[in-house]
């Protein structure tokens, strides 16, 4: 039973009450029909006087419980405890009192040998009234007390005035009766006081927990607000860097400074892995309740992601086997980021050789996808903790073109929400195999075309930038030139409005930042561009928002994240111009 602290002594306080309130009307009732009988009773073997009083004042008695309780419940628990205890105590020993005068008050003060009839009633009126008693105040072991000790002295002082054997008995039975009734209500109490106790560690424990939810979700909430402003704050500059990067490159004739610019190039490709790796990661507790899983052909997500593989140039070849449609039921964003760690993991650990990907149906009827690859492979001893977090194989010189070993934990974890099944299959310098097994869908009824893929053509194309970041702004601007397009940039939508005002046409192409100063969000200054215009004019999302990227590509809208590179952007620009609102765009 926990300490008798202020909380619990109110707690058991509102509890008795509680239980006093709940029983008041049956109480009630009950004590005014036995009070009529037994004052009927009475009146039939004596026609004592006052007896009409008696009942009377048993009457309005027993409805006081029920108006004291009411009462005092509804104040304040702390100020009222005691006016409560001591108001009960009271009662109890005046409804007690009551009932051991009735046979001072109206029976013969000399009781007969023959009067056995009269010795049954008043016995079972006050052994009818213990036990009454002790049902209705279980709770509250000082209530029955009181009781008792009002009903006992009279009744017994009574039966020993009688002066006779039989009397004598009767008292000494009642007092024996009585104090076995007290011990079993103090018992009563101490079962009383048990259950609510547990009930109160429960009730303590229900609002911790609550109150810990609560908590919980704040810092969750923290997090995620935390975690998305560092996706945008650190991929910003690093967006501006590769910018220039990119920029500098295509000026570049030195072969050094090329060479310098490459290296600096690759840093921030192995920085952007990285930064990307470590906020999968710590975003992993709140991606269950975005996962939507559809009907979509995974044949051509693994050829996109084989081809963007091998415009790196790498020394590792990437081959995609399957030509033909495999359709899956699963969240199309859950099964590129898995198998896209997967892919990105062959390759950090196969020097050189090939890595494929391998799509059939297998005997379970699932769809099985297979990245399988020439490398290092994985040792036996460790198979069983490549999926812990920052585990490496052979890279105790924590070589960061590697990784830092957050790649397959987050596989696990995204495999976990999707309920996908994997299998790792590995033999030591002769390569690893990693299936993974995904829900066979059907052909939905709207197939999304497949992204052109190519090198955008900009000469003279008018592009409006809106970037609240000026170093973004130049290293776009400089980019966009160097890529023989006309830019224009502005800071916000009232910029962008004034810049456009100033054009006879409407520009072919909007890039625009996710999250711009004063609140103001791309997609909607787009929109709003758009019907100023009265054109659908293409339009590019670049953000470091990674995880809002989704429901803005849901929105219809292309999408980069940042940091961008300049191969992306002529990809995502060349299927922007190559569309058919570009091409209404022109006319118009």
């Amino acid at each position: 039973m926990p300490a008798q602290n202020s909380q619990f002594r109110e707690y058991i306080y509102r509890q008795r009450a509680e239980s006093f309130i709940a029983q008041s009307t049956a109480s009630t009732l009950s004590k005014a029909m036995v009070s009529s009988i037994t004052a009927a009773v009475v009146w039939y073997f004596t026609h004592a006087q006052g007896l009409g009083i008696w009942l009377v004042i048993a009457l309005i008695h027993s409805t006081s419980p029920v108006i004291v309780n009411t009462f005092l419940f509804a104040k304040p628990r702390r100020h009222w405890l005691n006016i409560w205890r001591y108001s009960n105590l009271l009662i109890s020993f005046v409804n007690g009192l009551l009932w051991g005068l009735v046979p001072h008050l109206f029976f013969n003060p000399v009781l007969a040998d023959e009067s056995i009839t009269l010795v049954i009633i008043i016995v079972s009126i006050y052994t009818g009234y213990v036990a009454g008693a002790l049902g209705i105040s279980y709770e509250f072991a000082p209530s029955f007390f009181a009781f008792a000790l009002g009903i006992s002295l009279p009744f017994a002082s009574y039966m020993f005035a009688q002066q006779s054997g039989l009397g004598i008995t009767i008292g000494a039975l009642a007092l024996f009766y009585v104090a076995a009734m007290s011990y079993v209500s103090w018992n009563f109490q101490k079962l009383f006081l048990s259950a609510a106790g547990l009930q109160f560690e429960n009730t303590q424990l229900i609002e911790d927990m609550r109150v810990n939810n609560h908590k919980l979700e704040e810092a969750l909430e923290s997090k995620k607000r935390l975690l998305t402003s560092l996706s945008h704050d650190l991929r910003q500059p690093l967006n501006v860097i590769g910018l220039f990067t990119d920029a500098l490159l295509q000026r570049s004739k030195d072969s050094d400074n090329t060479t310098q610019l490459t290296k600096i190039h690759h840093a921030l490709d192995n920085v952007d892995d990285m930064l990307t790796e470590l906020l999968s990661f710590a975003q992993l507790d709140t991606l269950e309740e975005t996962y939507q899983p559809c009907h979509f052909d995974l044949t051509p997500v693994a050829q996109q992601l084989a081809a963007e593989h091998n415009t790196r140039k790498t020394d590792v070849a990437l081959s995609c086997s399957p030509t033909s449609p495999f359709f899956v039921f699963a969240d199309p964003n859950f099964v590129r980021r898995i198998l896209t760690n997967i892919i990105d993991n062959a390759v950090k650990y196969t020097p050189h050789g090939e890595v494929s990907i391998n799509i059939d149906l297998n005997q379970k009827g699932t769809t099985e996808v297979c990245v399988v690859d020439t490398g290092i492979g994985i040792p036996a001893s460790m198979m069983a903790t490549v999926f812990k977090e920052f585990i490496q194989v052979d890279n105790p010189e924590r070589d960061r073109n590697k990784g830092i070993g957050l790649g397959l934990s987050i596989v696990k974890r995204l495999c976990e929400i999707a309920g996908f099944d994997y299998d790792l299959k590995s033999e030591l310098s002769q390569g690893t195999q990693f299936c993974l097994a995904i829900p066979t869908g059907s052909k939905p009824n709207h197939v999304e075309p497949q992204k052109h893929i190519g090198t955008a053509h900009l000469n003279d194309r008018c592009i409006l930038v809106i970037d609240d970041d000026l170093e973004s702004l130049a290293a776009m601007h400089t980019l966009l030139t160097q890529m023989q397009a006309t830019p224009i940039v502005a800071r916000s939508q009232r910029a962008a409005q004034y810049c456009l005002s100033r054009l006879d046409n409407t520009p072919d192409v909007i890039i625009s930042d996710l999250r711009l100063a004063d609140n103001e969000v791309g997609t909607q200054v787009i929109e709003f561009l758009r019907e100023e215009f009265n054109a659908a004019i293409p339009a590019l999302i670049v953000s470091g928002d990674v995880n809002q990227l989704s429901e803005v590509e849901a929105q219809g809208f292309q999408v980069l994240a940042k940091p961008v590179r300049m191969q992306a952007l002529s990809e995502a620009l060349s299927a922007l111009l190559a569309s058919p609102s570009s091409t209404n765009s022109d006319q118009a």
